[in-house]
């Protein structure tokens, strides 16, 4: 939500304990070349058996969230850009759905912790590990089995995103939530892994630069 800005978590680990092939723990410092592979390794250069992290300090487990409403592509973009690190949080939802005028509609969401002066007096009694939203994992059919064939096809899937995209507020600011709901929304979701059929879902993930908007209109016009 904040590599625009912060960077990656490896500029956040100011050492890590590592357990190499050779049955050594070594110390890796960031600026050496163990450290950079091990960041971006996925594993390959051994076992981290512990880091030391620089966190920031917040005051309140709540976030002030802004969210608006955009009606294409461009339009969402166009937000992104305007909207600078006002707000050092930003995330969106593309409706991947929609076609003509309204290709690549989404929700854009961004937010920053909240200061005491924002929150109403019971904020105190909000904690960082408070969710909102049904429990992780909870399943929304017990007990069913997959479905043949799905019932999230197309057709069914273009009618949950309208009703997503309608139902958020065109623009909204200073909106409080906790801070888990708005980091990690959907693991308050039910588990509706029945509906997806036998075939199950695939979920991509794909990472594009700066300037290649282009590529991101591709993507969304398939």
């Amino acid at each position: 939500l904040d590599h625009r800005r912060a960077g990656s978590f490896a500029r956040h680990v100011s050492a890590l304990e590592l357990l190499t092939a050779d049955g050594e723990v070594r110390t890796v410092l960031p600026g050496t070349a163990l450290f950079d592979a091990t960041a971006g390794g996925l594993g390959l250069t051994g076992v981290v058996l512990g880091a030391t992290l620089r966190l920031r300090r917040v005051s309140t487990g709540l976030m002030s969230v802004s969210t608006e409403r955009a009606g294409d592509l461009d339009d969402l973009l166009a937000r992104f850009t305007a909207g600078g690190d006002r707000l050092p949080y930003a995330s969106a939802w593309v409706d991947l759905t929609a076609r003509g005028r309204a290709t690549g509609r989404g929700i854009l969401t961004r937010g920053e912790h909240a200061t005491p002066d924002m929150c109403p007096a019971h904020a105190g009694r909000t904690r960082l590990s408070q969710r909102s939203g049904a429990a992780p994992g909870r399943s929304l059919l017990p007990g069913l089995p997959p479905l043949p064939g799905g019932l999230l096809r197309p057709a069914a899937a273009a009618l949950c995103n309208e009703v997503r995209y309608r139902g958020s507020p065109r623009a909204r600011t200073g909106e409080l939530r906790p801070a888990p709901a708005f980091f990690h929304a959907s693991d308050a979701l039910p588990d509706v892994r029945p509906l997806y059929g036998r075939g199950g879902l695939v979920r991509y993930r794909f990472t594009v630069g700066y300037g290649q908007e282009e590529t991101l209109h591709r993507v969304v016009r398939r």
